[in-house]
């Protein structure tokens, strides 16, 4: 698991999701399967564009929840492990290419 927290996770292109509420509904375009994530793994969601890596990531959960550092890394690999076996998320080894701003 420590190595996804080196990695920089992204959404698949397979998918294309919906924020309702404090929940983000994902849809596998190729299976048609839908998958929900609240919570601290929505947040999770939203923060793996690919730009940032999993530590990062962890870094920002442990902040915005008030929790210690080891138990944001555990969450996001827990996490970020169950969306990339789903196939919802992949891993690269370098960041992507921040969106155009503006």
């Amino acid at each position: 698991m420590d190595d996804i927290l080196q990695r920089y996770p992204r959404h698949s292109d397979q998918t294309t999701w919906q924020e309702i509420g404090e929940e983000i509904i994902i849809l596998d375009v190729d299976s048609g399967a839908y998958f929900g994530v609240e919570g601290a793994g929505a947040r999770v969601w939203l923060l793996a564009d690919g730009t940032r890596t999993g530590e990062n990531i962890a870094e920002q959960i442990a902040g915005e929840y008030e929790v210690e550092l080891a138990e944001a890394r555990t969450d996001v690999s827990e996490v970020v492990a169950d969306l990339l076996e789903s196939g919802l998320l992949t891993c690269d080894m370098s960041p992507a290419e921040p969106p155009p701003s503006g």
